[in-house]
């Protein structure tokens, strides 16, 4: 297939998909776009598979207190991708697994894309619109449901629990941060895993 044809779908996607994600509230850069309705963070990032015949939507939610996958702290919030976002996932036309969409079919492929987001992606943000919930909704004993693990498709339950204790830890629920900060340094055990990052929190909760 031709790089034309990637670029031509490329720029009729950013055509068709922009002013829908505008009205949403995210602002684009390229094939990225960016919300910010402080302190949540939503990226959507358009990711060309390696034989550039096809492309996935990269989703993702950030909380503007947390630090990124590499532990930094960004300051420019459209600087932000998707691969820094604490939550993370993939649109699809059956709001679960992986979807990539064919150049080659253009204009049904964008059709399908667009619909996805409209019946799925902007649901896949919403869980997460109206900060502290859905996080304070999850309780220590919880941490199995199937709901719970819905909200974080991708994310392990390390990284949840660790999630969960800087948030609790952000809002001053100092008991809630002590709880969830426990449970992440016994869930690693002797094993590996951040728990200098839950150490930092038992400690800044200790009277």
């Amino acid at each position: 297939m031709s790089a034309s044809k990637k670029k031509q779908f490329e720029r009729l996607l950013l055509e068709r998909l922009t002013p829908i994600l505008s009205d949403d509230g995210f602002v684009g850069n390229d094939l990225k776009w960016i919300r910010n309705v402080d302190p949540v963070i939503n990226c959507i990032e358009v990711q060309s598979r390696s034989d550039s015949k096809a492309c996935c939507v990269n989703l993702g939610v950030h909380l503007t207190f947390l630090p990124n996958a590499t532990g930094s702290l960004i300051v420019d919030i459209q600087s932000y991708s998707s691969v820094d976002c604490e939550i993370r996932g993939r649109l699809t036309s059956q709001a679960e697994g992986d979807q990539w969409w064919e150049y080659e079919m253009l204009e049904p492929a964008i059709d399908d894309l667009i619909d996805s987001y409209l019946d799925h992606g902007q649901n896949f943000f919403e869980r997460f619109a109206k900060f502290p919930h859905p996080f304070v909704d999850i309780g220590p004993d919880s941490l199995d449901d199937d709901v719970v693990s819905s909200l974080f498709p991708v994310m392990t339950k390390v990284r949840m629990v660790l999630l969960l204790a800087r948030v609790h830890d952000f809002l001053g629920n100092s008991a809630l941060a002590k709880q969830f900060g426990q449970i992440g340094i016994d869930l690693i055990g002797g094993g590996m895993g951040p728990k200098a990052a839950f150490r930092k929190i038992l400690r800044s909760h200790t009277t």
